[in-house]
């Protein structure tokens, strides 16, 4: 469900649809800091990833014009600016990650996802932490997958996954 700010309150989709005069009212919604005394609003913070690919360690790149060599990226580095974030907006911090999270790098595979799976948990974000559940999880097979699911210290979201034996969804 889409949500939209409106000046007198938040507002559905489905609302806006039923009633087009309401598009008058929309205000932009800009970001606002937590400790913003002046909205009404409760603020939340929301971090979105996807696609992790197992990278844990920053990546070497080279730029196609120059030719320069960079490193950028990994698990240390998104750490610190969650860290950052959770200082500034304490539990109203949500993370929300798209899946993808195995398979695609040497410490990933070797591990089958473990060493992913490892690194949210050490995070400590629980209650604020969910991810859906991409293809690349059945990577390492639907039983690498349920103990990836036990060991997870937060919760996997899914929808249209079927079981081919059973037929349970």
């Amino acid at each position: 469900m889409s949500l939209y700010l409106f000046k007198e309150r938040v507002r559905t989709i489905e609302e806006l649809e039923l009633n087009s005069n309401l598009n008058d009212n929309l205000e932009p919604v800009l970001p606002i800091a937590p400790s913003d005394e002046s909205s009404n609003f409760e603020n939340i913070a929301i971090v979105g990833t996807s696609d992790i690919h197992g990278h844990l360690l920053p990546t070497d790149y080279i730029t196609i014009d120059s030719n320069e060599k960079y490193e950028a990226g990994g698990f240390l580095v998104f750490s610190s600016y969650l860290e950052i974030l959770r200082k500034e907006w304490g539990n109203r911090l949500f993370w929300l990650d798209g899946g993808d999270q195995y398979q695609g790098t040497l410490e990933s595979n070797e591990l089958a996802g473990e060493a992913v799976v490892k690194s949210i948990n050490f995070q400590n974000m629980s209650d604020s932490f969910a991810s859906a559940i991409g293809n690349h999880e059945f990577d390492f097979g639907i039983k690498n997958f349920t103990r990836m699911i036990k060991m997870a210290n937060f919760t996997y979201l899914h929808a249209n996954i079927k079981n081919r034996l059973s037929g349970a969804r």
